[in-house]
């Protein structure tokens, strides 16, 4: 029996469902693999899909007939069906946002979301900041742990005194990652990108050797998401571009604004239902000066849609409110820099890499 054959509604979870299911049933790599091509197929011509919804199936498509081996192509295709099958918790999904997300931005974006994930407010103030379990994740050169709360929430942990001593960006200052994560956060919650929430706390944690006792530190407190990376998905910024467009010019959008110096293909990751940028330690330069690093989707000039525009000037209606809460955090140079680049996206209409290049 064919995906579409044991369809009974059309509609793409459905579609997407018993691909998957019918792929874990099966005996060999190849009938998973065949069975999960078919759900691809048939939700990339399904005249009920999302653009979103096309543009992951076609990208799972790619990222199969890249793959090394009939295993990891299987694999890679079971992760994309699970990303259709569960929508993303984005902006751009809430319901109250649509006028945000539309043509009416010169409104403002405050919303009674952003009551719980703004820096202003921390998220994470009826839990019990107190690491109970912590384990290294990556291999980068900012210590990063996967933490259990005592409150039982998983999060990523970025300590400040796990961030190099020496300054690793020419305009970035050493020590302070854990802020600039969770100034990227505030500026994706206001252009309605989504990207992992951040907040910069104190937080406790138990010594493993004598529990009653704990040691208070700094750092940022990041929302944990499951998911993989463009490295491991073997996902390159051009699919991106290719079958998801309107994603590819939000992160190029919010990279520019937050001047991103390191946007690799392990900082970004795909993952519930979306393409996902993490990792922000090292945004905000205090200058618009030549940086040679990782632009993944800031590398190239792009014309900005009419939505764009508006998210754009949306920012600079209110400029103050916002340079108020970031300077705290990263200082006034760093935000002195990004209104300069915000500016020059207004009078181009594009997002241009003039600012690291």
């Amino acid at each position: 029996m064919t995906v579409l054959s044991s369809i009974t509604q059309n509609k793409i979870s459905d579609i997407a469902k018993s691909a998957y299911d019918q792929a874990k049933k099966s005996s060999t790599y190849r009938e998973a693999r065949s069975r999960l091509r078919e759900g691809f197929e048939a939700v990339r011509d399904n005249s009920e899909a999302t653009e979103r919804e096309k543009g992951l199936a076609n990208l799972g498509l790619v990222c199969g007939h890249r793959a090394s081996s009939d295993q990891i192509a299987a694999h890679i295709r079971y992760r994309m069906i699970k990303t259709i099958i569960s929508p993303p918790p984005s902006l751009s999904d809430q319901p109250h946002l649509s006028s945000y997300l539309g043509l009416d931005l010169r409104q403002g974006c405050r919303t009674p979301l952003q009551t719980r994930i703004g820096m202003e407010v921390n998220p994470y103030s009826n839990s019990d900041l107190t690491i109970a379990h912590k384990e290294r994740i990556g291999d980068g050169v900012c210590h990063t742990y996967k933490v259990t709360l005592e409150s039982g929430e998983t999060a990523v942990w970025k300590p400040v005194k796990g961030e190099p001593a020496d300054r690793k960006r020419k305009y970035i200052p050493p020590k302070t990652g854990a802020e600039r994560e969770a100034a990227a956060s505030y500026i994706a919650d206001w252009i309605g990108c989504w990207a992992p929430k951040a907040v910069y706390v104190t937080v406790k944690e138990k010594n493993s050797f004598l529990h009653w006792k704990k040691s208070q530190e700094k750092g940022a407190l990041i929302q944990w998401i499951d998911g993989e990376t463009a490295s491991e998905l073997k996902v390159e910024p051009s699919d991106i571009r290719q079958y998801l467009p309107q994603k590819y010019e939000e992160l190029s959008l919010f990279d520019h604004i937050i001047g991103n110096t390191d946007r690799h293909k392990g900082n970004w990751m795909i993952g519930n239902g979306d393409v996902i940028p993490i990792d922000h330690g090292y945004a905000f330069p205090e200058e618009n000066l030549k940086q040679s690093k990782n632009y993944n989707f800031a590398d190239e000039t792009l014309p900005l849609s009419e939505k764009s525009k508006l998210k754009l000037q949306n920012l600079m209606d209110h400029k103050t409110e916002i340079s108020q809460t970031l300077i705290p955090f990263i200082g006034d140079k760093a935000v002195h820099a990004m209104w300069e680049r915000v500016a020059k996206m207004l009078e181009t209409g594009a997002a241009s890499p003039w600012w690291h290049t």
